[in-house]
């Protein structure tokens, strides 16, 4: 091997040598980051993130029920209006029943501790409510770990959002059939 060979290879391994500890310490700097930080990494943000995600896969669970019962011709549709279901667990049975959910994501999910089901129909505009939080009727921030009058909300056409403004409380689009509101 000549000088100017041995001399690539040296370089090559040194390169090498400083990438690896690169990555290293990158990898101990994130570590420590959330060993002592963990509030400032996900935890705050999870607040709000669960209880929406949880809206949107009860408003899933529900749309495809609705589509398969219309694919079925077994109905105008699946939606608690069109079923006649008279609470949320009553619904919540058909959903586990068809394999739209499963018992645990019923319980993992908290769909009858903070969230409100609403009779609508197939019939109904697709901006109109399917599911808002409790927060929503009693103003006091229902859902665990929230200290404002924020609600979550989904809509039949999928649409959610979070609000915490008191000029969203008044755009709600309710079912227009009574009772609008199913018990638990």
């Amino acid at each position: 091997m000549s000088a100017s060979e041995e001399l690539d290879d040296l370089e090559r391994r040194d390169r090498r040598r400083n990438w690896v500890w690169i990555v290293w310490c990158a990898l101990i700097g994130i570590f420590l980051v959330f060993l002592f930080f963990p509030r400032a990494t996900f935890r705050s943000g999870n607040r709000v993130i669960y209880p929406l995600n949880n809206a949107r896969q009860f408003q899933m669970a529900s749309q495809m029920m609705n589509l398969d019962t219309i694919n079925a011709d077994q109905g105008p549709g699946a939606w608690p209006a069109d079923l006649g279901v008279q609470s949320m667990g009553e619904y919540l049975d058909l959903l586990v029943k068809g394999n739209y959910l499963s018992a645990e994501d019923v319980e993992k999910l908290r769909f009858r501790e903070d969230f409100v089901l609403l009779n609508v129909a197939e019939s109904d505009p697709a901006d109109t409510a399917l599911i808002v939080s409790k927060g929503y009727f009693y103003r006091s921030g229902s859902l665990p770990g929230w200290q404002n009058n924020g609600f979550v909300l989904f809509t039949k056409g999928g649409q959610g959002s979070i609000s915490l403004h008191e000029s969203s409380w008044r755009q709600v689009k309710f079912p227009p059939r009574t009772p609008a509101i199913l018990p638990e």
